[in-house]
């Protein structure tokens, strides 16, 4: 509801039937949406980082209501929000390693992208590496969540 006057768009990678990037059985994208784009002077919930709805946003769906899911959805998900113009593309999930997705990634950098990259640090509270955050890339930013 806070952020239906913004420009949006999405698509669902993950292997929930119907997989629909408008639902979030666990309200984890849903909150970093609102983080960025809740509009500001409605009266409703907070104000986010953008709050005047003049951004657009795509969002992507790659875990299932499990909170889990495929490199390949997730790889699918990158993609998707490259196609569609993205900036910044933020992913809270973390998991081994993926030779396929540091390979995209390096593509990527190698075509002089100017997309950026904010991956989960993970919250293990050991020195496990989480992935994609570990890659080491110009274009990926780990974050401690």
């Amino acid at each position: 509801e806070d952020l239906q006057n913004n420009n949006l768009s999405g698509a669902g990678t993950c292997h929930d039937d119907p997989c629909n990037w408008f639902e979030d059985e666990n309200s984890h994208g849903t909150h970093v949406a609102g983080t960025m784009m809740a509009l500001g002077g409605n009266g409703k919930g907070v104000v986010g980082v953008v709050s005047n709805g003049k951004m657009p946003i795509h969002i992507e769906r790659a875990l299932g209501s499990s909170g889990s899911g495929t490199w390949s959805g997730v790889l699918q998900s990158m993609k998707n929000c490259v196609t569609a113009g993205a900036k910044v593309v933020n992913m809270s999930l973390g998991g081994g390693f993926s030779q396929t997705l540091a390979s995209y990634i390096r593509d990527l950098e190698d075509t002089g992208t100017d997309v950026l990259f904010v991956a989960a640090a993970g919250n293990m509270g050991d020195d496990t590496y989480s992935y994609p955050a570990s890659l080491d890339s110009p274009i990926m930013m780990s974050v401690a969540c």
